[in-house]
């Protein structure tokens, strides 16, 4: 007998994983899930992807892009793309330039390297016995996300079709990350910091999510200046600067910030001897931490949508920046 085949394309994000919980919660058979590791994505989503399998039962089919045979290296594959892979011309077959460097918006080739490797493993999975084609690419866009479809479904080949299950339940991103939260998933705390926990280093990703991966992942953030400084200080083209000006920019802004707030505090004193003045720090002063945003709120807490906003779980808020990996796996609900 065949079996249906839902092939679920996971980003480990909050809409790829309700997606899948709730093929599962559906009765819908999945023939395989498969996640493409760039290599460059946050330590808490390698733990998310384990627990995943743990209370799905399913193994995750982890995909990676390969290097040439003739290479020999000590990074990892898409560092080794990111700043030694060859760049040839199509007119003339030359090497133009080394290494791909930062993506950005018209070239994306880390995604489209990506999609070479989920397209090669779909065409393996037709010579599967039992399943039946064309095989059902789920992808996990949300109810309020239609801008990104071709369509409620969009034929990828002959031996797949792309299908939206969020899209056809209506569910918005807002209900995907709220589902998650009621059952135990939480990523660590990260989408307290980041609207998208994909690509740590995605250059696409806004600029006050770059201050935040500064101020809180600073492990991260130095891995970002390193890989800037593997390629030539003309192509160290990351948004419309380079990581390393960013790094003095937000260093600055902090500085700023700083001297902003000692004065206000200081006019305050100088007014109300003795009664502390209610003053605004400013929002670079918010932004970045400095103080806190009334008694009782939590300095780091970024503001969610609707009902995720309601239903995340508030022992994830840490107090101290460092304190970020969210509550106890015994104190989540599965």
């Amino acid at each position: 007998m065949k079996q249906t085949s839902n092939v679920v394309s996971l980003s480990g994000g909050k809409d790829s994983t309700a997606m899948l919980l709730m093929l599962l919660e559906r009765g819908e058979s999945v023939a395989d899930v498969m996640f493409f590791d760039t290599g460059w994505e946050f330590p808490e989503m390698y733990e998310h992807l384990e627990k995943l399998e743990t209370f799905t039962g399913l193994k995750i089919t982890r995909l990676r892009p390969r290097l040439p045979v003739d290479v020999e290296t000590d990074k990892s594959p898409f560092d080794w793309m990111f700043s030694e892979y060859p760049v040839v011309r199509r007119e003339t077959r030359q090497v133009h330039m080394v290494g791909r460097g930062w993506p950005n918006a018209p070239v994306r080739w880390c995604t489209g390297r990506k999609q070479d490797a989920l397209k090669a493993h779909l065409l393996a999975l037709t010579h599967q016995s039992g399943l039946e084609l064309p095989l059902y690419k789920c992808i996990g866009f949300a109810a309020d996300e239609r801008h990104r479809l071709d369509g409620p479904t969009k034929r990828g080949s002959t031996y797949y079709v792309q299908r939206y299950p969020l899209v056809e339940w209506g569910v918005t991103e807002a209900d995907a990350l709220a589902y998650c939260y009621k059952r135990g998933f939480t990523w660590g705390g990260l989408y307290h910091f980041f609207s998208r926990v994909s690509c740590f280093c995605c250059p696409l990703q806004p600029l006050d999510e770059l201050r935040t991966l500064r101020i809180y992942f600073p492990e991260l953030w130095q891995r970002m200046l390193i890989m800037d400084s593997w390629l030539p200080e003309n192509r160290r083209r990351f948004k419309d600067s380079s990581v390393s000006a960013l790094d003095d920019r937000f260093a600055e802004e902090e500085d700023n910030g700083r001297r902003s707030l000692a004065r206000n505090r200081t006019h305050a004193q100088n007014l109300h001897s003795g009664r502390p003045r209610r003053f605004s720090p400013g929002p670079v002063a918010l932004s970045l931490g400095l103080v806190d945003g009334g008694a009782g709120a939590c300095r780091h807490r970024r503001s969610l949508p609707g009902a995720a906003h309601r239903q995340a779980p508030h022992c994830l808020l840490p107090r101290h920046p460092r304190g970020m990996h969210g509550p106890e796996e015994g104190n989540t609900q599965t």
